[in-house]
Formats: C-alpha cells, sequence, structure tokens
C-alpha cells in the first residue's frame, strides 16, 4: 500500500513539473513570435553610392529563470541609415538614431517595436538632403500613426558639415520666409495658413531644393483639418533668395542671383592677384577682402592644390578667382608648345574637377612670355595677365615694406602682385585692403577688372593695368 501511494505522489509531482515546463515554454515562445523581426526593404535614391546599413536588435527576451515570472516588456527596432564616408555628418546621424532608439525604449509598458526607413538626396552635388521617417508602436497594435517620427538633416555633400534651420536662412528675414511660404499656399489650394506656428523641425521635415526652386511638401493635416490633402509647393530661387543665409547660399550658388558686390563702373577698382599658392594663408586673405566686400585672384601652382584642395574651393565658392600658374612653376617662355600646353592643361584639369568652375588667365612665371606662349594663350582662349605694381614681397618678407611699395604705386585699373606663401604678406594685406578701400578703390577679380572696363579678352596680349 505505501508503495502504491510513493508512486502516485512522485506520478503527481511529475505531471505538475511537466505542466509548468510546458506553460513556461509556451510563454516564451510567444514572446518570441510577437517579437519577429518588423520592417521592410530600403528602396535607395539614384544620390546613393553606397548600400544601406540595417540597424536591428535581438528581437527575442531571454527565458525567466522563475518559473511563475512575467516575462518584462521588451522592445525591438529596425532601422535603416546611410553611410555617407562623412564623419562628422555619420556621428550625428549615429547620436540622433541613439537617441530615438533610448527614447523609444522607456515610452511604453508593453512589448514596443520602432521602425524607420530613410530618403537620400544630394541636390547639384553640393547640397545633402537626408530625411528619416517611420514610427514606433506597441506590438499589441501595429498601427502606424501609433507615434510618428519625422527628421530632415542637411548638410555640406562637400565637407559634411551640418546645417542647421539658422544656417539655411537668415534669422531676420524669416518672416519673408513665412510670408512666402502662406502666399505660395493661397495660391495652390486657397487656404489662408501662418507657417510661422509650425515648428522649425516640420518646415525643414517638408523642405526640398530642386531644380525648379524651393519645395514645400506638406502632408495632410500639417495646417489643421481644413488641409485634407498632401500640398505641394514651389517657391522660386528668385522670391527666397534675401532669405537665405551664406552656408545655403554658397552651395547654391549656381542656381541664385549674385548676391551683395555691386561693383560700380564709374568707381576706381584693382585687382589683388596672389602667386604660388594655395597655402596656408589662402582662406585667411581671402577672409580679410571678403570683409570689405572685395574678391581677389589667387593665381595657383597645380601640383600644390591636393594639399590644400579645401582652401581652395572655400575661396572659389566665395566668388575670388583661381588663375593658372602652371603645374610645377616652370619657367613657360623657354617650354616647348607641348610642355607648356601640359603645364597649363593639367592645372586647367585640377581645378575645374575640384571647384566645378574652369580657369580664365594664364599667370606667366616669372613674368616671362614668349611667342609660343602667346600662341597657347589664343588657342586656349585664355588671356596673359602679368602686373603693373610689383610689391616684391618674396624678396622683402616684410610687411612695412610690402604695403609701402602698393600704396605708393597704385592707380585705378592696376593689376598688382603678391605671394600667398608669406606671413608677412598677409600682415601686409590686413593693412592694405582696408587703406585701399578706404581711398575708393574696389577690389576685384580679373575678369571683373576686364569685364567692368568694357574690353573684350584679348588672347596673345599681356594685360598689366585694365582701364
Amino acid at each position: 500500500m505505501r508503495k502504491k501511494l510513493l508512486k502516485l505522489c512522485l506520478c503527481t509531482v511529475l505531471f505538475v513539473f511537466a505542466l509548468c515546463s510546458f506553460t513556461a515554454c509556451k510563454k516564451v515562445k510567444s514572446a518570441r513570435a510577437v517579437f519577429a523581426p518588423y520592417y521592410t526593404a530600403h528602396t535607395p535614391s539614384a544620390s546613393e553610392q553606397k548600400d544601406a546599413i540595417l540597424l536591428s536588435s535581438d528581437p527575442q527576451p531571454a527565458q525567466d529563470e522563475e518559473e511563475d515570472s512575467e516575462i518584462a516588456p521588451r522592445f525591438c527596432y529596425a532601422i535603416y541609415r546611410p553611410s555617407l564616408d562623412l564623419s562628422a555628418t555619420d556621428a550625428q546621424i549615429s547620436a540622433y538614431l541613439q537617441g530615438q532608439i533610448d527614447a523609444t525604449s522607456t515610452l511604453y509598458n508593453e512589448d514596443a517595436a520602432l521602425n524607420l526607413d530613410y530618403s537620400l538626396d544630394i541636390f547639384a552635388e553640393k547640397l545633402g538632403q537626408l530625411k528619416f521617417f517611420g514610427f514606433s508602436c506597441p506590438l499589441s497594435n501595429q498601427q502606424p500613426g501609433e507615434h510618428q517620427i519625422r527628421k530632415a538633416f542637411f548638410y555640406n555633400a562637400i565637407d559634411g558639415t551640418m546645417l542647421s534651420f539658422t544656417d539655411l536662412f537668415i534669422s531676420e528675414q524669416t518672416n519673408l520666409l513665412y510670408q512666402s511660404i502662406d502666399e505660395a499656399v493661397y495660391a495652390q489650394a486657397q487656404l489662408e495658413v501662418a507657417s510661422s506656428n509650425l515648428s522649425s523641425d516640420t518646415l525643414l521635415y517638408c523642405l526640398s531644393f530642386e531644380e525648379q526652386g524651393m519645395q514645400m511638401c506638406f502632408p495632410a493635416g500639417t495646417f489643421g483639418q481644413t488641409q485634407s490633402e498632401e500640398l505641394k509647393i514651389v517657391i522660386s530661387y528668385e522670391t527666397i533668395a534675401p532669405c537665405i543665409e551664406e552656408p545655403l547660399y554658397t552651395l547654391l550658388a549656381d542656381y541664385l542671383p549674385k548676391r551683395g558686390r555691386a561693383i560700380d563702373p564709374d568707381k576706381p577698382m584693382v585687382a589683388l592677384t596672389f602667386d604660388d599658392g594655395p597655402s596656408k594663408y589662402t582662406v585667411p586673405i581671402a577672409e580679410l577682402a571678403e570683409q570689405y566686400d572685395g574678391r581677389v585672384t589667387f593665381c595657383v601652382v597645380g601640383n600644390r592644390i591636393d594639399q590644400f584642395s579645401d582652401s581652395l574651393i572655400r575661396v572659389s565658392e566665395a566668388g575670388h578667382e583661381i588663375a593658372n600658374h602652371t603645374w610645377e612653376h616652370k619657367k613657360l617662355a623657354i617650354l616647348s608648345y607641348e610642355e607648356a600646353k601640359n603645364q597649363i592643361q593639367k592645372t586647367n584639369d585640377k581645378v575645374q574637377e575640384l571647384t566645378g568652375k574652369p580657369t580664365t588667365f594664364i599667370r606667366p612665371t616669372y613674368g616671362s612670355v614668349s611667342d609660343t606662349l602667346r600662341q597657347l594663350s589664343t588657342d586656349l582662349k585664355m588671356p596673359l595677365a602679368n602686373w603693373q605694381v610689383d610689391t616684391e614681397d618674396w624678396k622683402s618678407r616684410n610687411a612695412d615694406s610690402v604695403y609701402q611699395v602698393c600704396m605708393a604705386q597704385v592707380k585705378d585699373g592696376d593689376i598688382i602682385l603678391f605671394h600667398d606663401l608669406y606671413e608677412s604678406t598677409y600682415h601686409a594685406i590686413e593693412r592694405i585692403i582696408p587703406e585701399l578701400t578706404a581711398q575708393g578703390y574696389q577690389l576685384v577679380t580679373l575678369s571683373e577688372l576686364l569685364e567692368y572696363s568694357g574690353q573684350q579678352p584679348e588672347y596673345g596680349h599681356i594685360y598689366r593695368n585694365i582701364s
């Protein structure tokens, strides 16, 4: 009897253990089924050079150690992001996505998921327009409308600099920006709206720059219940130009009216030219000229460009002129036609590749010109530019001397020779530019000096003064 009772108890224990194990196993399997991967494939745009990166959490929760404990709410995510190969931009995108993961993981008291995808467009090969879109939701109710996520990033696609709303639009001109948007919305849909009530994040997400102008795409409901459908408007670049801040204006220069520099042909002007760069002083010299609404000409040596490529891009985009001072600073006047052409063409190609702009003038090395070089100038349709005032900064390396030579000899229409290799030249320019401006001179490029003289380019001719 005791043996039968013992056997019955043992069977009961085994049955209860099996039942508990089955229940726990069923609970874990159910949770794992809920956390199945939840995303769709990313569709790349024409601007994407690399495959999208998928960030995905492990959707399977760990099994609880105690058989009667509840499985804690779990969180999973599936996020697509681009690889831009721009360290600063990639770092900020990573920080934003991690912030979304951290915030969403604590948003719900039940099993939940986060899904993000993106679109990417590189406009004019200079302006990056990246937009993330998606949602988070509890897995018990997988409805995309639960918690919508929208975020736009604009960035300089050349150097990776992020562009905020205040980098895109001039703060003092936002009223004009809002007015332009409101008027375009009314013209398109007869809706009276107040875009100034929208957040900058909302405006940026609706914004894109296209060939025809600034486009705004407002999802239904952006302006309230009266807007029942998606609304697209386009504002011309001419209209929006007064609102655009300088970092964006530089990137969109090919589409915008020329800004800021009103050159008066009836007032004196001179062309400051800088040979043998680029160098570490190229950008500081350019910035000094810009402070006085001036532009200068940098006569570059081609084999130095790679070392200072960012500087050359910067000054070119700001409206300074790049002239050709050969590839290796060889004396053009003693070279054969083909040798001289190679020296010029290699630098032309390099500048064009980097800045997207052609070089217009040849600055002869050592100021020496031969009949061969004159013929090359004619064939390439590139005028020869020497100088009227030689500051001999390369010889004196003295800021006071450079300043005195320049100011003693300068007159209207002069081309003035400096070299942007020397610190002493930079310090001389710190004094020369304000003084020339105070005396009424306008600081212009070689091309501007020729244009405002009313003359047509004369190839093979050596320019020293253009007036």
